[in-house]
Formats: structure tokens, C-alpha cells, sequence
């Protein structure tokens, strides 16, 4: 944290709102850091907003970053909007910038009004309130309006993410055929997860004994929660393989009840190191795509069916499912609706128009997973990987939007006038 003085008070301040883990961990991330490379002196405070898909350790995640100064949780955030009450580091008498990274955007309006400040923005996809932004930049993801300049679509910041993870890991050289599962980020959504894709990672071993599993653990994604899975339910209709995690001498791994041992590692260590992956749609598909690392895409549609919480949904429908009686049965068909409006759910299968890696979606079984990853391992696993970073494109994005960030400073506060003596 910065301390008093008239130098410190002096730093420009970039404040970012942003929401849940997706968007943290793949444009918050490498932002910060180039923000930080361009310009060492900009304060980087954070403002959390409501989200459906929150984990609840955002917060813990956040302070852990070394390029971020200060930040604010969704209750704070919620108390510099009602009641102008300036969060902890956070400044008033300094040159401002906001940046909207994410969550409701009437929200960051108001934060910025509370500021004082111009605002900035980064998306997929025009937001709402565009006449309150003084610039908006556009990752590529979706078509948009012509008349957006090209010039604003400036790429996407999960390829500058992948390549800061995978440069931080070193895979391993034994040249063991590795198989990385990502079964997420939010501890509702891994609990049912983990032991279906134990369940194909088993049936995968039992054809392929050589092959190595590794799972991402997610940083938002705790310990104990890991040590506790809930018991998978005894009347559901899916196969599962219950897992009891172990740890030894600053290792972790997961075994499966038929003896497949899981070793549980970071995301960079499994983004860098395995050679094939099963991963739930979101932001990993992309980050996968621009590391080249060839996946296959589940939407396990029975989980979905028997729990609908475990569905979260953007906007309003992420939250009908809490209604007692009427709100899981609305929430599946919103889920439905939502998979038939969009035919292809990896990132890299959305940039390219088409299907580069495999999406499987229904009532799957761990045999369906194991299939799909047999044909992936059997074929021409260098030629895809070449095809994904294609279609995710140049990392570059987020030292971009640095540059943009370093403009608007330097116009807003010009150097100073040189000494006559």
C-alpha cells in the first residue's frame, strides 16, 4: 500500500470494477501487470461488484495480487455508491481513471460519478450506458457494430493471461501423456463435477494405463472445500467416482475410489503441462485455445436437470432459481434457451465460426469423455493446437490497453514546464 506524502498523493489512481473469477483471473490479471510494466507509478485500486457466478473468495484472491494497491468488496463498493464513503486506499485528490472490466455497468457509472472520474471500458460486447464511457475497447470475441473503429478492437486479454501463466510453470520432461481436468472455479459447481469427470478419468485409465491425470485448482477454489467434497448423491442418475484428497511434502493429489491417482496442481502448471484437457465452457476454453492445448468442452446437462443452483445464468436468470417451487424448473428452461442461442460454447470454436475441439452436451457418461479424449489422443494433436492459438489470435491486448491508460494520464496531467534559472 502506498504511504502518505505529498509524491504518493501525487500517483494517478486506476480504479477497476470488475465481478467474478472469469474475468479476474483472465483480463484483470494481465492488465495489472502491464498497466505496472508501462507505468510503475499508477495506483491499481479494485472495486468488486455483485455477481451470479462469484465464488466468494475474490476478496482473498485479489489481496493476494502483487500489482493491485487496494481493494474494495461488494459491500464497500456498495458504500462508496449509497453513501459516498471512499473504501480504504482508495483517493479523491489525485488524477482518476475508471476502468469497467465487468459487472453491472449502471454500477461503475455511479462509482465514477462518485470519483469524479472519465471511464473506460473493455468487453465482448457493447455494454450498456456507451454514451458514459470516454472509450471502449473490444476483445474481437463477437460481431459488432460497424461502427465500431478497428482500431478499439484491440484483442483478447486471456491469450496475454495464458502466456503469463504458462512463462510462471515449466512442464514437466519425463514426457508422460498428460490429461488435465478444470472442473472449475466455484466450490457449488465442483462438488458434482469432480467425481463425474474421476468417473472418466477412471474409465480413460483403465484403457490407457500410462497415462497421467492432473487437475487445475482454481484460486478461488479452497483447500478445505477440497479435503470435504460432499458425498455424491446415491439416487443420481450419473456416474460418479468419489475422490479423498491427500498432501505430502508440498504435493496434493486426488484418488479415485478405483485407485486413479489425481495430482491437484495450479492452472499455469496444467495449462503448461498437459497435453490434453476437460474443461467446463468459460474463460479456461479460452485461455486453453491461446496455450494451444487441445480440450474437450462437457455440459453435463443431468446435473443441470437434477440441481438447477448449479446452473448459474447471467442477469436476472441467474437468480430465478432461488424462487421456492417455480425457480428451478424456470431456471432449466432459461439454461436450455441460453445453449440453444449459442451453438458453439468454447471460446476458440466461438472465434473461429466452427468446431475446432469437441463439445459434448446431454446426458453424458464418463464413456462419452473417454471416447472423445481417445479420438483427440489418436489424431493430429500438433495440427489442432496450431489451429487453436489461430483462432484465439496475438496476445498483445492487455499492453494495449496500457498504452491507452498511460495516454489518458500523460493528456490529463502534462509534464511539467521546464525551469527558466
Amino acid at each position: 500500500m502506498t504511504g502518505p506524502g505529498t509524491e504518493a498523493a501525487a500517483r494517478p489512481q486506476l480504479v477497476i470494477t470488475v465481478n467474478g473469477p472469469g474475468e479476474i483471473a483472465a483480463w484483470l490479471y494481465p492488465l495489472s501487470v502491464a498497466v505496472r510494466r508501462a507505468r510503475p507509478d499508477i495506483r491499481i485500486c479494485v472495486c468488486l461488484l455483485p455477481c451470479v457466478f462469484s465464488s466468494g473468495a475474490e476478496r482473498g484472491v485479489l489481496d493476494g495480487m502483487e500489482t493491485v494497491d487496494a481493494v474494495a468488496d461488494v459491500g464497500q463498493s456498495f458504500g462508496l455508491i449509497l453513501k459516498d464513503r471512499l473504501p480504504d486506499g482508495f483517493r479523491r485528490d489525485v488524477p482518476t481513471l475508471l476502468f469497467h472490466l465487468g459487472g453491472e455497468t449502471a454500477l461503475t457509472v455511479l462509482i465514477a460519478r462518485r470519483l469524479g472520474c472519465r471511464m473506460f471500458g473493455y468487453a465482448e460486447a457493447p455494454p450498456g450506458w456507451q454514451g458514459r464511457f470516454e472509450r471502449l475497447f473490444f476483445s474481437g470475441l463477437n460481431k459488432l457494430p460497424p461502427a465500431i473503429p478497428p482500431e478499439d478492437i484491440v484483442g483478447d486479454m486471456m491469450v496475454d493471461a495464458a502466456d503469463l501463466r504458462r512463462a510462471a510453470a515449466r512442464r514437466d520432461a519425463d514426457g508422460t501423456t498428460t490429461i488435465g481436468l478444470f472442473p472449475g472455479s466455484r466450490d457449488y459447481m465442483v462438488g458434482p463435477l469432480l467425481p463425474f469427470m474421476a468417473a472418466a478419468a477412471d474409465e480413460l485409465a483403465r484403457r490407457r494405463p500410462a497415462l497421467r491425470f492432473v487437475m487445475a485448482k482454481s484460486d478461488f477454489l479452497d483447500w478445505d472445500f477440497l479435503a470435504n467434497l460432499p458425498r455424491s448423491d446415491p439416487g443420481a442418475e450419473w456416474a460418479v467416482s468419489e475422490v479423498t484428497l491427500h498432501r505430502e511434502d508440498g504435493r496434493a493429489w486426488l484418488m479415485t475410489g478405483a485407485g486413479t491417482r489425481i495430482d491437484v496442481l495450479t492452472n499455469a502448471q496444467v495449462l503448461a503441462g498437459a497435453d490434453l484437457a476437460v474443461s467446463l465452457p468459460g474463460t479456461n476454453t479460452g485461455e486453453m485455445g491461446a496455450a494451444g492445448l487441445p480440450s474437450v468442452v462437457i455440459v453435463p446437462l443431468h446435473m443441470a436437470n437434477r440441481n438447477a443452483h448449479q446452473t448459474p445464468l447471467p442477469g436476472l436468470p441467474g437468480h430465478v432459481g432461488r424462487i421456492p417451487l417455480i425457480g428451478p424448473p424456470l431456471q432449466r428452461l432459461f439454461a436450455h434457451q441460453a445453449l440453444k442461442r449459442t451453438p458453439l460454447l468454447s471460446l476458440p470454436n466461438r472465434r473461429a465460426g466452427r468446431m475446432i475441439v469437441p463439445e459434448l452436451v446431454g446426458d453424458l457418461t464418463p464413456g462419452d469423455i473417454a471416447d472423445t479424449l481417445e479420438t483427440l489422443l489418436d489424431g493430429d494433436r500438433a495440427a489442432l493446437s496450431a489451429e487453436l492459438r489461430a483462432a484465439m489470435g496475438a496476445g498483445g491486448a492487455a499492453a494495449r490497453l496500457a498504452d491507452e491508460i498511460d495516454g489518458y494520464f500523460r493528456a490529463l496531467v502534462p509534464a511539467a514546464a521546464p525551469s527558466n534559472a
